[in-house]
């Protein structure tokens, strides 16, 4: 059976570029482009997932049981869905 060698860094570097040209027509070259395949959401992503988990630990100590526990993780998932529904129906949107 034959030896498998593994990638070398160069290597993964050049598929990785290759893939991201296909899926987004072109490879990035500058590193302040806002083409957003960088994978940078600034600094809400962070409000997001603090907000997330709060509102998981929040709705997993009040579940009395196994399926409201999994209602809530969802829940948790989706609470900007929620705010914002929430936000517009207040300013009557």
């Amino acid at each position: 059976m034959p030896k498998t060698t593994k990638p070398t860094d160069k290597q993964i570097e050049n598929y990785l570029e290759r893939k991201i040209k296909r899926i987004f027509g072109k490879a990035c070259e500058d590193e302040n482009c806002t083409c957003g395949h960088h994978g940078d959401r600034g600094g809400l992503s962070c409000i997001y997932w603090l907000g997330f988990f709060g509102a998981a630990f929040y709705f997993l100590t009040n579940a009395p049981d196994l399926w409201s526990g999994i209602i809530g993780l969802i829940k948790a998932f989706l609470w900007p869905a929620f705010v914002t529904h929430g936000f517009l129906v207040f300013l009557g949107l």
